[in-house]
């Protein structure tokens, strides 16, 4: 049942098309722990994902698409963004349908994508507090095809979408 609300005073907006956080580094000598939080594409309808300034990688589901110019993370939220948004005329993108993000079934957007995101929130911080010193390039790069890995896998699974293709 849709279940439609006015969407303009809200922090995310229709436009919006990516969040991010940065974490410092607790001194001039750990620079490179630095790090950030992104979330690509439309903010309830995608995930966080971590990137270190210590990695010259990212996880190739928030690399960008030099198709497209979108990650593969970042296309999926876009497309599961128009479920909520599906009025396109006139002043219709004022307002979400709600129903796709959260809704009594428990199959909304929001529903299923946060479990997701607490697992490689999980994992991310057992990285950091592993690294609490000096981050590990490699042990970055194996945490990023963990985390292609897993997002790849769980929206298979969820949402039948392939982020990444062999």
């Amino acid at each position: 049942m849709a279940d439609f609300r006015f969407f303009i005073d809200y922090i995310p907006r229709v436009s919006t098309a990516s969040s991010f956080m940065f974490v410092g580094a607790k001194d001039e000598e750990h620079v490179d722990n630095m790090m950030m939080w992104t979330i690509l594409g439309f903010p309830l309808t995608s995930v966080a994902i971590p990137a270190w300034l210590s990695s010259d990688e990212l996880p190739k589901t928030a690399e960008l698409n030099m198709d497209d110019y979108r990650a593969p993370v970042c296309n999926a939220a876009l497309d599961f963004k128009a479920e909520c948004f599906p009025i396109t005329i006139d002043k219709g993108t004022n307002y979400i349908n709600l129903s796709p993000v959260l809704n009594e079934e428990g199959t909304g957007y929001w529903q299923l994508l946060k479990p997701i995101e607490d697992v490689i929130f999980d994992k991310a911080g057992e990285l950091i507090s592993k690294l609490d010193e000096k981050y590990s390039k490699k042990e970055i790069i194996e945490f990023n095809a963990w985390v292609d890995s897993y997002l790849d896998a769980s929206y298979k699974e969820q949402f039948d979408v392939d982020l990444i293709s062999e």
